[in-house]
């Protein structure tokens, strides 16, 4: 017979060895239960306390609805200021933000466990959503965050967190008023215009004015160059000769992933002079 206070402990796994996600679903099927209750226990959203204003539609528009849009979005949640709201001219989720269209990097280049649209709330990170998914140990064993994997799980921070973005709607025109501005947008091309407090530009390198051409490529057809907005056939470029104009971070991507597809002659340029011939 055991003796008066002896605590008897269940025969669980090493704290270590298993995430507490992970145990979760050793009694349920719902991966999200984690975050559900996280934010179950930070509780409910505040209730927005930013007084209305005659003739003001938003309090903040952000501009932007992919990564750091969402993110955008969730944290003035938190703070307590509604009447948000997220644009973005892709016209769906899938075209919205670089990760499923001009990124082309396997990996991330960051470190997985920088911290991320989880806003401080664990439960909410990458690591947390792929583990529930996953197990620990599958995400103790990728160096960095595969690009695909990176884009599903900012998928499902929207959809879990509700953050609606509303597609098809491209900023035109940014006008000042007094003590709003008046936005002039295209709704699915139809111009239209809404007034808001304040703007988040949160559209990334879509927000730097577009492509740039260099004038030297101005007498040449457009298919013997493209730009790495553009959709590259890589595999037409097999055999040939390739040059790449002084290289900055977005050109890098393609050229850093795609010449095992070309494994033939490219020359990068730096100015005037060849820096690095690849065969």
């Amino acid at each position: 017979m055991r003796e008066l206070g002896e605590i008897i402990l269940p025969n669980l796994p090493h704290p270590h060895s298993v995430s507490p996600w992970e145990i979760d679903m050793t009694i349920t099927t719902d991966p999200d239960i984690g975050a559900r209750e996280a934010l179950r226990l930070i509780g409910p959203d505040p209730d927005n306390w930013i007084p209305d204003r005659q003739g003001v539609d938003h309090n903040v528009t952000v501009v932007g609805g992919s990564g750091s849009g969402s993110v955008f979005a969730f944290a003035l949640r938190r703070a307590g200021i509604g009447r948000v709201t997220v644009i973005d001219a892709a016209k769906d989720e899938a075209h919205a933000g670089v990760w499923l269209n001009r990124a082309r990097m396997n990996k991330l280049r960051t470190p997985k466990n920088l911290p991320g649209p989880e806003l401080g709330i664990p439960a909410l990170s990458f690591q947390a959503w792929y583990e529930a998914r996953h197990s620990a140990d599958a995400y103790a064993a990728i160096d960095r965050i595969p690009r695909l994997l990176w884009a599903e799980y900012l998928s499902w921070y929207r959809q879990f967190l509700g953050i609606t973005v509303r597609y098809q709607t491209r900023l035109v025109r940014i006008e000042p008023a007094e003590g709003f501005f008046r936005l002039h947008l295209e709704v699915n091309g139809v111009p239209k215009v809404e007034t808001t407090r304040k703007i988040i530009f949160a559209n990334g390198v879509a927000g730097t004015g577009g492509p740039y051409i260099p004038s030297v490529l101005d007498d040449l057809p457009p298919r013997l160059y493209a730009h790495t907005v553009d959709t590259i056939d890589f595999a037409a470029l097999r055999g040939k000769t390739v040059a790449v104009p002084p290289l900055r971070p977005q050109l890098s991507t393609p050229q850093g992933w795609h010449w095992n597809r070309v494994q033939r002659r490219c020359i990068c340029l730096r100015g005037d002079q060849r820096s690095h011939r690849c065969r």
